[in-house]
């Protein structure tokens, strides 16, 4: 196979991959119209890009994974067969590291209060998976994007917070795209 034919196959499964993790959903008054794949609104080809310079450990394990998924035909399996496919490679090395690398790439979340300019901070958080953050509030609201910012995922609350003592603020500042997400959400 030729460089050109596979630098084309990696990304057809870069491209899948993202689709698996970031799938079309149905449009409902709850996604605002956010219902189209990832590679629909140009994240998959960014994160095939950003594969390009990834270290060279990240390189190796990301190339065993797309090397298992492609002898399983993965692009060309339906959404479920690709999720349990990904969840088979996940339970092991290069995949999940491989996987959790390419989440990262997908997601981004922003994290405060909605009554405040900006918010106290931000992570990345794959699909998925959960995170422990230090907090000041009570009470946190968070968006999720794309990791670009460019892609409205979702919004929503979390309460019932317990804060340990001395508690202290967080600061964090966003521009462009992620800013206007935030102060509309």
């Amino acid at each position: 196979m030729s460089e050109a034919a596979l630098a084309t196959r990696r990304g057809e499964l870069i491209a899948a991959v993202c689709d698996t993790l970031l799938p079309p959903l149905e449009e409902t008054s709850l996604n605002g119209g956010w219902g189209e794949s990832a590679s629909a609104h140009g994240i998959s080809a960014r994160v095939t890009d950003g594969c390009e310079s990834l270290p060279p450990h990240v390189a190796a394990a990301l190339d065993g994974l797309l090397t298992r998924l492609g002898g399983q035909d993965f692009d060309a399996a339906d959404l479920e067969r690709r999720e349990e496919l990904l969840l088979e490679a996940g339970e092991s090395e290069p995949g999940r590291f491989a996987l959790k690398q390419l989440k990262t790439m997908v997601f981004g979340d922003l994290f405060g209060s909605f009554d405040e300019d900006q918010p106290d901070g931000s992570l990345l958080i794959a699909k998925g998976d959960t995170v422990v953050i230090k907090v000041h509030r009570t009470r946190i609201d968070w968006i999720a994007t794309s990791r670009k910012g460019d892609v409205f995922l979702g919004s929503g609350h979390v309460t019932g917070i317990k804060l340990s003592r001395g508690a202290a603020p967080h600061a964090s500042t966003v521009t462009g795209r992620l800013a206007d997400a935030w102060r509309a959400a």
